[in-house]
């Protein structure tokens, strides 16, 4: 037997591309089981609900063996928690008619930054350059950001 998740693996996401699975959430926001799973699950903790599927399994004897292996698993950098990838709507902002006020009120010193180097810093951000660019870029994005962006290009990701 083997599990494919699309909705909840970055790999099984693309086997379910090719063989058109469904993509079925079975998280919640605060990741506890919803409405998709068997009523017995509903509600649990992540973790609760897998070691309950365990011991159902168990008391079925439907469990051969449990073999640990080494696998990538995704981890926060802040918290060290491990990274549930889950299926969820994208959007985005314009940010330029957003931007334009703001950065209105530093250009004509109803606000001011401090220290007053920020000024520029500020406006770079606000308009999507880095210092020294072009500009025209699509705002400012800080790492955890970006690599959030990069991942959800390919696969879904919990954001």
């Amino acid at each position: 037997m083997v599990k494919v998740t699309p909705a909840h693996d970055p790999n099984d996401y693309w086997i379910g591309q090719r063989h058109n699975l469904p993509q079925i959430n079975i998280f919640d926001v605060s990741a506890r089981t919803n409405d998709s799973v068997p009523e017995r699950y509903r509600g649990l903790d992540r973790d609760e609900a897998r070691a309950k599927v365990l011991d159902d399994l168990r008391a079925g004897g439907l469990l051969e063996k449990i073999v640990d292996h080494p696998n990538s698993v995704g981890r926060c950098y802040r918290c060290d928690t491990v990274i549930e990838p889950w299926l969820s709507d994208q959007w985005f902002v314009r940010m330029a008619p957003l931007a334009a006020p703001a950065l209105a009120v530093v250009r004509d010193g109803l606000v001011r930054l401090h220290p007053e180097r920020w000024t520029k810093v500020y406006e770079h951000w606000m308009t999507g350059a880095s210092p020294g660019s072009s500009g025209g870029g699509t705002g400012s994005r800080c790492g955890t950001a970006r690599r959030r962006a990069s991942a959800r290009r390919g696969a879904p990701s919990r954001s």
